[in-house]
């Protein structure tokens, strides 16, 4: 192979492997996406609901599926204290009312700060 040759062929790897790189960052926002056309409910109106479940000031959202049910889950600044919210984004309903510890993995009880396991609250 030519000195020429390598270098084309080089360059055409990076290219591909750019294009590979940017894909990996663009498909994460295409499922969210995919997802916000199978919810019922709007951000702003699953926002509504989680504020109304824990008052204060939303810092973070994400759509997300979690075991075939798409959720929106919010975390809200209470004072020194961060809640997540999941709302169904079907139905509103909320699924998760807790204390964000920051290190619950998931499958554990959130616990509130009283060290009792958070209420789901349906309302």
């Amino acid at each position: 192979m030519t000195r020429k040759s390598k270098i084309i062929a080089a360059m055409t790897f990076l290219g591909i492997a750019g294009a590979g790189a940017g894909v990996a960052f663009v498909v994460p926002a295409i499922a969210g996406e995919a997802q916000a056309g199978d919810a019922a409910l709007s951000e702003q109106e699953a926002q509504r609901f989680a504020v109304r479940a824990a008052p204060g000031e939303v810092i973070d959202s994400e759509l997300e599926s979690e075991d075939g049910v798409i959720v929106y889950e919010f975390e809200i600044q209470q004072g020194d204290v961060v809640r997540e919210i999941e709302v169904d984004a079907h139905t509103g309903a909320i699924l998760e009312n807790a204390i964000d510890n920051g290190d619950a993995d998931e499958g554990e009880d959130a616990e509130d700060a009283d060290g009792e396991a958070a209420e789901i609250n349906q309302n």
